[in-house]
């Protein structure tokens, strides 16, 4: 059984009789093994087992005896969520962690609300890094201005995305004119050249969605990454197989053959 120690903040106490009680409390709560209050610091220490019992559960027995946990707020900025999946995940992991009582997630803001009784932001900074993202601690919960980090994420997705707008397009229209305007190119030349204008926008555009499938690989699990990661490598791979080695695709002398059958 792991075990972990936690520091809890309690206001309302006044006298032994109320140490006596939230002790009390504490040690019939399922879960904590050893729990003892100081009035003077107004602090309440508790050893638990966290797979039983987190700080929640410890908030709400504080709160049946009379008295309030005062946890403390933190926000970190999150990098490399991508959709609601990611959002759900991390919210799990910092849950999860030993002092958590509560972990509300952001996706527009990629921003993580966190209220705990911790000594310090480490575990929930290795908690989202085991996730499978990135996370710092904003310095001022309460700033308004934007993030730095947020604003250069944005530019090169924004970056990313014209890229790969504009080469898409090129790929669909010579996709859809080279059989009706002469480019001057045989057909093979123009398999090449389409070959060359998708692969920067597989690798290079989607590069974050690529990476994202990775890391929720390494942690078996599957989000918006995963479906646009298959769809894209598998169309890629297909199309890579039939430029350049064809028959692999293709038996020699195959023609699809359709036959009109009568109404009657």
């Amino acid at each position: 059984m792991s075990t972990a120690n936690l520091t809890l903040p309690i206001s309302g106490m006044t006298c032994a009789a109320c140490i006596s009680r939230v002790e009390k409390g504490l040690q019939q709560t399922p879960g904590v093994s050893d729990a003892s209050v100081s009035l003077a610091t107004e602090k309440a220490f508790v050893t638990l087992d966290p797979s039983v019992v987190g700080a929640e559960q410890l908030a709400e027995t504080i709160g049946s005896l009379g008295y309030d946990l005062h946890p403390e707020e933190i926000t970190l900025s999150v990098s490399g969520m991508t959709c609601a999946a990611c959002v759900s995940r991390v919210e799990k992991a910092l849950d999860a962690v030993p002092g958590v009582v509560e972990a509300n997630v952001n996706f527009v803001t990629h921003q993580a609300t966190v209220s705990h009784v911790i000594a310090g932001p480490i575990p929930l900074l290795d908690a989202v890094g085991d996730a499978g993202y990135s996370a710092t601690v904003t310095p001022d919960s309460d700033s308004t201005t934007d993030d730095p980090a947020q604003d250069t994420d944005f530019l090169t997705v924004k970056r990313r995305f014209i890229v790969a707008a504009v080469l898409s397009g090129l790929v669909m229209a010579i996709g859809m004119l080279h059989k009706s305007v002469e480019f001057g190119l045989e057909v093979t030349q123009i398999h090449y050249l389409l070959f060359a204008l998708t692969t920067p926008v597989q690798f290079w555009s989607g590069w974050r969605f690529l990476k994202g499938f990775w890391s929720a690989s390494l942690h078996s699990t599957a989000d918006m990454n995963s479906l646009i990661t298959v769809g894209t490598v598998a169309a890629y791979g297909y199309s890579t197989v039939a430029t350049f080695s064809p028959r692999l695709v293709t038996p020699p002398g195959h023609r699809p053959t359709f036959t009109l059958k009568p109404l009657r």
